[in-house]
């Protein structure tokens, strides 16, 4: 979790610019209430990027607004593919253990509160195949999970933290119903503790790999980011609650020239496996990387040889004041959602010739 230590004018400012693709945005003058509704930015102006894939990555648009508001702090988004148009989110931490499903317009759809969880720190969220353990009856076919990272440590000083996975629901209500709050009990969800080897992180990104591995990014000053992995999928099935993180090497966020410093901290993450890129998100970029079966196949000395020499495609992204949660949609449509209330969704597209 960030807390905003500029004044509100600042903060405000920052609604007004954007780090998009290979252009920066600035000079626009914008005055705006934060208890107002979200407002239209000035249109960004930016070349799509030049992606090998050969598709364009166009500009994002809103597609709507968080319409709850318990939901003031949204850091971790996935993409619901059981309930297609549909996002699971999560608040920062200080809040209750629970992840809430909106509709594509942002309206609420769902809450479930998971009972007893660890919840110190909740930073980001993932969908990705269940463990046995938590699938919907023995012999069931694969199920999606919600993998939530409670990975945030501002002081550094967590010698362990925990990822939780819980089953998808299958039946949602019905549109236009008040959005039922369920109680899941401990035995319907399952959380892991994970140390890293070389002591305590910050971290606010996650993403799921193939084979069940979770992809930990930490959060630095620097412009990179430390890379760590752990494979949760394989624990859990062994009834293990417990399990050792692998280092990965450093990911250079800043080799792109958008930004360094602190803008360039990570702040979420996505892997899409149709495309085997990684997607990370920073208060100033959105970035895609090739090499997924590298960190999922390669020992941790290959990933951190090569890992070191990644450039990250630039994305068009959004003004958001707090970009904190990122997620695919397909190999070819992201969402970002900032935190604060009343945040919009923001959709980026990529268009195929």
């Amino acid at each position: 979790m960030t807390k905003p230590n500029a004044p509100a004018s600042a903060a405000l400012q920052a609604r007004c610019w954007a780090v998009v693709g290979v252009a920066v945005l600035a000079g626009w003058a914008c005055a705006v209430d934060p208890a107002d509704p979200p407002v239209a930015l000035p249109p960004l102006r930016a070349l799509p990027a030049s992606d090998p894939t050969g598709c364009n990555w166009q500009i994002p648009a809103a597609q709507g607004f968080v319409k709850s508001a318990g939901l003031k702090e949204i850091s971790g988004v996935a993409a619901s593919r059981r309930h297609p148009g549909h996002l699971w989110v999560h608040n920062d931490s200080g809040a209750k253990p629970e992840v809430h499903l909106l509709a594509a317009d942002g309206q609420l759809r769902l809450a479930l509160h998971l009972d007893g969880a660890p919840h110190t720190d909740w930073e980001d969220m993932a969908l990705a195949q269940c463990p046995a353990k938590v699938e919907a009856a023995a012999g069931a076919p694969p199920a999606d999970c919600l993998w939530v990272a409670d990975i945030g440590d501002n002081a550094e000083t967590r010698n362990k933290v925990a990822i939780l996975a819980v089953r998808e629901p299958e039946s949602l209500p019905s549109p236009g119903q008040t959005p039922p709050h369920v109680d899941v009990a401990k035995g319907d969800w399952r959380a892991i503790e994970v140390t890293y080897p070389d002591g305590p992180h910050n971290a606010e990104a996650l993403a799921m790999l193939p084979g069940g591995w979770a992809l930990i990014l930490t959060k630095r000053d620097d412009g990179k980011a430390a890379l760590y992995r752990a494979a949760v999928v394989q624990a859990m099935a062994t009834k293990e609650d417990k399990i050792k993180a692998e280092a990965l090497g450093l990911l250079d966020l800043a080799a792109a020239g958008v930004a360094s410093g602190e803008r360039l901290r990570a702040t979420a993450a996505d892997f899409d496996p149709a495309s085997s890129r990684l997607a990370v998100r920073t208060y100033a970029s959105i970035q895609l990387f090739d090499g997924g079966p590298l960190l999922v196949s390669a020992s941790p000395q290959e990933v951190a040889a090569q890992v070191a020499n990644w450039h990250g495609l630039l994305l068009p992204s959004p003004a958001e004041p707090q970009g904190e949660a990122l997620a695919f949609q397909g190999a070819h449509r992201w969402v970002s959602i900032s935190e604060g209330a009343l945040a919009k969704i923001f959709v980026g597209e990529c268009t195929v010739p």
